[in-house]
């Protein structure tokens, strides 16, 4: 899977069928979109390709409290390329992105590849001010060839899934009604951790402020790396600044480093 992570770097060689939306947590929702891209590139014989931001386009503007990721982009850019995708635009939401008007950002995707198809969510909104619907969308295919597919909602228990939604579950209710919303466990992996040392509670992490959380007390998850599997107990602890640790109670020979002192790869799954 290639990545671009600029427009300016942005050229992709044949016919692209191009999912576009935020993708957080690549809920049951995101994945019926990135399934129907890709569907339709491989009986059209198109490049399904993604077109996203490196961060959360909220935290971006610089106003209030920041929004709280439920992926970083590299488990993210993993769990596309699984889906089929063979292309990712992840570009920074810069302050000359979010001033393009909506026709001059579809104008900056046409300039950069054969494109062929967009397919984007019903409430996808793009452009400056947020002014681009699913219906401008449709409308400019038209008018650069274009076909323009939007791809209905999906409802969990009645609610339309969404990542606000998934984040105010896994902070409200928990684990397990997470993974009954969202069809997949909620975990963690190591890029979004800071390895403290040993303490008497157990191994210490902290946790990066940006990656969502559930309620601070004990846990049962599942740590594993590439040669490991093991479920053990877990202690989320937050401080008065809004931090967050966690408290992993682990054999004392396990190491959590590799010979440079660089943290290994690895999962902590909630359960």
């Amino acid at each position: 899977m290639t990545v671009y992570d600029s427009f300016d770097d942005l050229h992709i060689e044949g016919p692209v069928c191009l999912a576009l939306g935020n993708f957080d947590g690549l809920h049951p929702g995101h994945r019926a979109l990135i399934e129907r891209c890709v569907e339709l590139s491989e009986n059209r014989g198109w490049i399904p390709a993604v077109f996203t931001f490196s961060g959360l386009t909220a935290n971006a503007l610089g106003e209030g409290k920041k929004v709280k990721q439920l992926l970083p982009l590299s488990e993210k850019l993993r769990l596309l390329e699984e889906l089929g995708v063979r292309a990712v635009i992840s570009v920074p939401f810069t302050k000359e992105i979010m001033e393009l008007s909506p026709a001059d950002f579809v104008d900056r995707l046409v300039s950069s590849m054969d494109l062929r198809c967009t397919v984007c969510g019903f409430n996808f909104r793009f452009g400056h001010k947020a002014a681009g619907t699913s219906s401008f969308l449709a409308g400019m295919g038209l008018a650069y060839g274009f076909e323009a597919k939007t791809v209905p909602e999906v409802r969990i228990n009645g609610e339309i899934i969404s990542s606000t939604l998934l984040r105010c579950i896994l902070a409200e209710k928990g684990p397990a009604a997470y993974e009954e919303a969202a069809g997949a466990p909620f975990y963690i992996i190591s890029e979004s951790l800071v390895y403290l040392g040993r303490g008497a509670e157990g191994a210490v992490f902290e946790v990066d402020p940006l990656q969502a959380m559930p309620k601070a007390g004990p846990r049962k998850v599942m740590y594993e790396d590439e040669k490991l599997s093991v479920v053990t107990g877990a202690v989320i602890s937050e401080d008065e600044g809004g931090g967050c640790r966690i408290y992993l109670d682990v054999d004392d020979d396990l190491s959590f480093t590799d010979e440079s002192g660089r943290l290994k790869a690895f999962k902590l799954e909630f359960i």
